[in-house]
Protein backbone atom coordinates (compact mmCIF):
# COMPACT_ATOMS: atom_id res chain seq x y z
CA UNK A 1 0.00 0.00 0.00
CA UNK A 2 1.15 3.54 -0.47
CA UNK A 3 -0.22 6.67 1.11
CA UNK A 4 1.16 10.14 0.68
CA UNK A 5 1.62 13.16 2.84
CA UNK A 6 3.27 16.49 2.33
CA UNK A 7 2.83 20.16 1.60
CA UNK A 8 -0.16 20.87 -0.62
CA UNK A 9 0.50 24.43 -1.78
CA UNK A 10 -2.04 25.88 -4.24
CA UNK A 11 -3.05 22.34 -5.11
CA UNK A 12 -6.03 22.21 -7.49
CA UNK A 13 -6.09 18.41 -7.25
CA UNK A 14 -7.46 18.44 -3.70
CA UNK A 15 -10.94 17.01 -3.14
CA UNK A 16 -13.39 17.29 -0.28
CA UNK A 17 -12.33 15.19 2.67
CA UNK A 18 -8.59 15.71 2.36
CA UNK A 19 -6.73 17.29 5.24
CA UNK A 20 -3.60 19.38 4.94
CA UNK A 21 -0.43 17.73 6.25
CA UNK A 22 2.55 19.89 7.13
CA UNK A 23 5.29 17.29 6.92
CA UNK A 24 8.04 18.13 4.43
CA UNK A 25 8.46 15.76 1.50
CA UNK A 26 12.09 14.95 0.60
CA UNK A 27 12.99 16.44 -2.78
CA UNK A 28 15.07 14.32 -5.16
CA UNK A 29 16.79 15.55 -8.29
CA UNK A 30 18.18 12.16 -9.21
CA UNK A 31 17.10 8.55 -9.15
CA UNK A 32 17.88 7.03 -5.78
CA UNK A 33 16.92 3.49 -6.88
CA UNK A 34 17.50 2.10 -10.40
CA UNK A 35 14.48 1.17 -12.52
CA UNK A 36 14.64 -1.94 -14.71
CA UNK A 37 11.74 -0.87 -16.92
CA UNK A 38 13.21 1.62 -19.44
CA UNK A 39 9.94 3.47 -19.86
CA UNK A 40 9.57 3.85 -16.10
CA UNK A 41 13.06 5.34 -16.04
CA UNK A 42 12.12 7.69 -18.90
CA UNK A 43 9.07 8.80 -16.89
CA UNK A 44 11.22 9.51 -13.84
CA UNK A 45 13.69 11.48 -15.98
CA UNK A 46 10.86 13.57 -17.42
CA UNK A 47 9.57 14.34 -13.93
CA UNK A 48 13.03 15.43 -12.86
CA UNK A 49 13.40 17.62 -15.94
CA UNK A 50 10.65 19.98 -14.74
CA UNK A 51 12.39 22.88 -13.03
CA UNK A 52 9.57 25.16 -11.88
CA UNK A 53 8.12 22.67 -9.37
CA UNK A 54 9.67 20.07 -7.12
CA UNK A 55 9.37 16.41 -8.21
CA UNK A 56 6.68 15.67 -5.63
CA UNK A 57 4.37 18.35 -7.07
CA UNK A 58 5.12 17.24 -10.63
CA UNK A 59 4.27 13.62 -9.83
CA UNK A 60 1.09 14.64 -8.02
CA UNK A 61 -0.05 16.87 -10.87
CA UNK A 62 0.87 14.31 -13.50
CA UNK A 63 -1.22 11.51 -11.99
CA UNK A 64 -4.09 13.97 -11.49
CA UNK A 65 -4.08 15.04 -15.15
CA UNK A 66 -3.50 11.52 -16.46
CA UNK A 67 -6.44 10.17 -14.44
CA UNK A 68 -8.70 12.95 -15.72
CA UNK A 69 -7.56 12.41 -19.32
CA UNK A 70 -8.62 8.75 -19.11
CA UNK A 71 -11.83 9.42 -17.19
CA UNK A 72 -13.06 12.18 -19.50
CA UNK A 73 -12.68 9.96 -22.55
CA UNK A 74 -15.25 7.49 -21.19
CA UNK A 75 -17.19 9.07 -18.30
CA UNK A 76 -19.39 12.02 -19.37
CA UNK A 77 -21.03 12.52 -15.96
CA UNK A 78 -18.33 14.73 -14.41
CA UNK A 79 -16.64 15.81 -17.64
CA UNK A 80 -16.93 19.57 -17.19
CA UNK A 81 -15.87 19.53 -13.54
CA UNK A 82 -12.86 17.33 -14.20
CA UNK A 83 -11.88 19.16 -17.39
CA UNK A 84 -11.77 22.41 -15.42
CA UNK A 85 -9.55 20.74 -12.83
CA UNK A 86 -7.29 19.41 -15.60
CA UNK A 87 -6.82 22.87 -17.12
CA UNK A 88 -6.21 24.50 -13.74
CA UNK A 89 -3.52 21.94 -12.96
CA UNK A 90 -1.88 22.18 -16.39
CA UNK A 91 -1.80 25.98 -16.32
CA UNK A 92 0.39 25.98 -13.23
CA UNK A 93 3.29 25.21 -15.58
CA UNK A 94 4.89 27.26 -18.38
CA UNK A 95 4.17 26.18 -21.95
CA UNK A 96 7.41 24.26 -22.46
CA UNK A 97 6.85 22.20 -19.33
CA UNK A 98 3.19 21.60 -20.18
CA UNK A 99 4.44 19.83 -23.30
CA UNK A 100 6.30 17.28 -21.14
CA UNK A 101 3.15 15.80 -19.60
CA UNK A 102 1.87 14.03 -22.74
CA UNK A 103 5.32 12.44 -23.04
CA UNK A 104 5.04 11.27 -19.43
CA UNK A 105 1.69 9.66 -20.20
CA UNK A 106 3.11 7.89 -23.23
CA UNK A 107 5.94 6.47 -21.13
CA UNK A 108 3.42 5.16 -18.58
CA UNK A 109 1.43 3.49 -21.36
CA UNK A 110 4.55 1.83 -22.77
CA UNK A 111 5.85 0.86 -19.34
CA UNK A 112 2.60 -0.87 -18.39
CA UNK A 113 2.31 -2.56 -21.79
CA UNK A 114 5.81 -3.95 -21.29
CA UNK A 115 4.77 -5.25 -17.87
CA UNK A 116 1.59 -6.80 -19.27
CA UNK A 117 3.40 -8.59 -22.10
CA UNK A 118 5.93 -9.99 -19.66
CA UNK A 119 3.16 -11.03 -17.25
CA UNK A 120 4.61 -8.95 -14.41
CA UNK A 121 1.78 -6.45 -13.76
CA UNK A 122 3.79 -4.35 -11.32
CA UNK A 123 2.85 -1.02 -9.73
CA UNK A 124 5.03 1.06 -12.06
CA UNK A 125 3.96 4.43 -10.69
CA UNK A 126 4.77 3.23 -7.19
CA UNK A 127 8.20 2.10 -8.36
CA UNK A 128 8.84 5.52 -9.91
CA UNK A 129 7.71 7.22 -6.72
CA UNK A 130 10.12 5.08 -4.71
CA UNK A 131 12.99 5.60 -7.16
CA UNK A 132 12.58 9.35 -6.78
CA UNK A 133 12.51 9.02 -2.95
CA UNK A 134 9.11 10.69 -2.78
CA UNK A 135 7.62 8.35 -0.20
CA UNK A 136 7.83 9.37 3.43
CA UNK A 137 9.78 7.14 5.78
CA UNK A 138 8.73 9.37 8.70
CA UNK A 139 5.03 8.49 8.33
CA UNK A 140 5.54 4.82 7.58
CA UNK A 141 4.33 5.30 4.01
CA UNK A 142 5.98 2.98 1.56
CA UNK A 143 5.08 1.28 -1.69
CA UNK A 144 4.47 -2.44 -1.27
CA UNK A 145 7.12 -4.57 -2.90
CA UNK A 146 5.69 -6.56 -5.82
CA UNK A 147 7.26 -9.78 -4.57
CA UNK A 148 5.58 -9.39 -1.17
CA UNK A 149 2.22 -8.71 -2.82
CA UNK A 150 2.73 -11.80 -4.99
CA UNK A 151 3.37 -13.96 -1.91
CA UNK A 152 0.27 -12.57 -0.18
CA UNK A 153 -1.85 -13.30 -3.26
CA UNK A 154 -0.44 -16.80 -3.57
CA UNK A 155 -1.04 -17.61 0.12
CA UNK A 156 -4.48 -16.01 0.32
CA UNK A 157 -5.52 -17.37 -3.05
CA UNK A 158 -8.63 -16.32 -4.94
CA UNK A 159 -12.21 -17.33 -4.21
CA UNK A 160 -13.93 -19.48 -6.82
CA UNK A 161 -15.86 -17.75 -9.57
CA UNK A 162 -19.45 -17.17 -8.56
CA UNK A 163 -21.37 -19.64 -10.75
CA UNK A 164 -24.45 -17.40 -10.89
CA UNK A 165 -22.60 -14.19 -11.73
CA UNK A 166 -19.69 -15.67 -13.67
CA UNK A 167 -17.00 -13.53 -12.05
CA UNK A 168 -15.06 -12.77 -8.87
CA UNK A 169 -15.64 -9.43 -7.13
CA UNK A 170 -12.40 -8.29 -5.48
CA UNK A 171 -12.48 -5.53 -2.85
CA UNK A 172 -9.28 -3.65 -1.93
CA UNK A 173 -10.23 -0.99 0.68
CA UNK A 174 -6.72 0.55 1.03
CA UNK A 175 -5.43 0.17 -2.50
CA UNK A 176 -2.39 2.44 -2.45
CA UNK A 177 -0.87 2.09 -5.92
CA UNK A 178 -2.74 -1.17 -6.53
CA UNK A 179 0.06 -3.67 -5.94
CA UNK A 180 -2.17 -6.31 -4.34
CA UNK A 181 -4.69 -5.99 -7.16
CA UNK A 182 -2.02 -6.67 -9.78
CA UNK A 183 -0.72 -9.60 -7.73
CA UNK A 184 -4.25 -11.04 -7.70
CA UNK A 185 -4.34 -10.72 -11.49
CA UNK A 186 -1.10 -12.67 -11.81
CA UNK A 187 -2.47 -15.35 -9.51
CA UNK A 188 -5.66 -15.52 -11.56
CA UNK A 189 -3.70 -15.94 -14.77
CA UNK A 190 -1.55 -18.61 -13.13
CA UNK A 191 -4.77 -20.52 -12.42
CA UNK A 192 -5.91 -20.12 -16.02
CA UNK A 193 -8.44 -17.36 -15.41
CA UNK A 194 -9.18 -14.31 -17.56
CA UNK A 195 -9.20 -11.12 -15.50
CA UNK A 196 -10.77 -9.09 -18.34
CA UNK A 197 -13.95 -11.20 -18.19
CA UNK A 198 -13.93 -12.95 -14.80
CA UNK A 199 -12.84 -10.27 -12.35
CA UNK A 200 -14.32 -6.98 -11.17
CA UNK A 201 -12.44 -4.79 -8.69
CA UNK A 202 -13.65 -2.28 -6.14
CA UNK A 203 -10.60 -0.30 -5.00
CA UNK A 204 -10.64 2.61 -2.57
CA UNK A 205 -8.26 4.83 -0.70
CA UNK A 206 -8.46 7.97 1.41
CA UNK A 207 -5.51 9.50 -0.42
CA UNK A 208 -6.40 11.02 -3.78
CA UNK A 209 -2.93 10.39 -5.23
CA UNK A 210 -3.33 6.69 -4.53
CA UNK A 211 -6.74 6.77 -6.20
CA UNK A 212 -5.26 8.40 -9.30
CA UNK A 213 -2.34 5.97 -9.44
CA UNK A 214 -4.52 2.89 -9.13
CA UNK A 215 -7.09 4.22 -11.59
CA UNK A 216 -4.45 4.95 -14.24
CA UNK A 217 -2.83 1.54 -13.94
CA UNK A 218 -6.06 -0.46 -13.68
CA UNK A 219 -7.30 1.38 -16.76
CA UNK A 220 -4.20 0.75 -18.83
CA UNK A 221 -3.94 -2.88 -17.68
CA UNK A 222 -7.56 -3.36 -18.81
CA UNK A 223 -8.98 -4.27 -15.41
CA UNK A 224 -12.75 -3.88 -14.92
CA UNK A 225 -13.51 -1.90 -11.80
CA UNK A 226 -14.15 1.34 -9.97
CA UNK A 227 -11.58 3.23 -7.90
CA UNK A 228 -13.18 5.26 -5.15
CA UNK A 229 -11.80 8.22 -3.24
CA UNK A 230 -13.27 7.40 0.15
CA UNK A 231 -12.68 6.80 3.83
CA UNK A 232 -13.88 3.26 4.49
CA UNK A 233 -13.83 3.84 8.27
CA UNK A 234 -16.17 6.85 8.26
CA UNK A 235 -17.96 5.60 5.10
CA UNK A 236 -17.42 8.95 3.38
CA UNK A 237 -17.07 9.02 -0.40
CA UNK A 238 -15.83 11.94 -2.51
CA UNK A 239 -15.41 10.66 -6.07
CA UNK A 240 -15.68 7.55 -8.25
CA UNK A 241 -13.36 6.64 -11.13
CA UNK A 242 -14.61 4.01 -13.59
CA UNK A 243 -12.05 2.13 -15.69
CA UNK A 244 -12.72 2.13 -19.44
CA UNK A 245 -13.29 -1.63 -19.69
CA UNK A 246 -15.78 -1.45 -16.80
CA UNK A 247 -17.90 0.95 -18.85
CA UNK A 248 -17.31 -0.45 -22.34
CA UNK A 249 -18.07 -4.05 -21.29
CA UNK A 250 -21.23 -3.05 -19.40
CA UNK A 251 -19.96 -4.02 -15.95
CA UNK A 252 -22.00 -1.11 -14.55
CA UNK A 253 -25.05 -3.34 -15.07
CA UNK A 254 -23.46 -6.48 -13.64
CA UNK A 255 -21.28 -5.47 -10.70
CA UNK A 256 -22.03 -2.54 -8.39
CA UNK A 257 -18.81 -1.26 -6.84
CA UNK A 258 -19.00 0.71 -3.61
CA UNK A 259 -17.81 1.01 -0.02
CA UNK A 260 -21.37 0.27 1.13
CA UNK A 261 -24.12 -1.80 -0.43
CA UNK A 262 -26.79 -0.06 -2.47
CA UNK A 263 -27.11 1.99 -5.63
CA UNK A 264 -25.03 5.00 -6.62
CA UNK A 265 -26.24 8.08 -8.43
CA UNK A 266 -23.12 8.18 -10.61
CA UNK A 267 -23.85 4.63 -11.81
CA UNK A 268 -27.40 5.58 -12.75
CA UNK A 269 -26.26 8.65 -14.68
CA UNK A 270 -23.72 6.56 -16.60
CA UNK A 271 -26.40 4.04 -17.57
CA UNK A 272 -28.53 6.88 -18.90
CA UNK A 273 -25.60 8.41 -20.79
CA UNK A 274 -24.59 5.14 -22.45
CA UNK A 275 -28.15 3.98 -23.14
CA UNK A 276 -30.41 6.97 -23.94
CA UNK A 277 -33.52 4.82 -24.31
CA UNK A 278 -32.99 3.54 -20.77
CA UNK A 279 -32.76 7.17 -19.65
CA UNK A 280 -36.07 8.01 -21.33
CA UNK A 281 -37.78 5.07 -19.62
CA UNK A 282 -36.38 6.07 -16.24
CA UNK A 283 -37.49 9.66 -16.68
CA UNK A 284 -41.00 8.46 -17.41
CA UNK A 285 -40.90 6.28 -14.30
CA UNK A 286 -39.73 9.24 -12.22
CA UNK A 287 -42.62 11.35 -13.51
CA UNK A 288 -44.91 8.61 -12.25
CA UNK A 289 -43.33 8.81 -8.80
CA UNK A 290 -40.82 5.95 -9.01
CA UNK A 291 -37.29 6.89 -7.84
CA UNK A 292 -34.88 4.62 -9.74
CA UNK A 293 -31.71 5.93 -8.17
CA UNK A 294 -32.14 4.89 -4.54
CA UNK A 295 -29.09 4.06 -2.44
CA UNK A 296 -26.40 6.65 -2.03
CA UNK A 297 -27.47 10.13 -3.29
CA UNK A 298 -23.91 11.05 -4.23
CA UNK A 299 -23.04 13.31 -7.15
CA UNK A 300 -19.40 12.19 -7.16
Amino acid sequence: MCHFSGKEQENPCRETGETEVKEEIPIARKLEIPLDNPHAKALADLILSVQTRDPWEVFRDFVCMAAIAISNRFDPVLYEEREKLYLETRDRYPQKEQELFPHMFREVEQALERERVKGQFRDILGLVLTALSLTSKYSGQFVSCASISDVVARIAGLPPINPEKGYIHLNEPTCGGGSLIYAAIKEMQRQGGDYNRELCVTASDKDLRCVHMTFIQMSLYGIPGVVIHADVLTVEQWSRWYTPVYLLDDWVWRCTCGIVSGKYRHDELLKRAYYPMYGIIRELQEQEGDNPDGGQPQSA
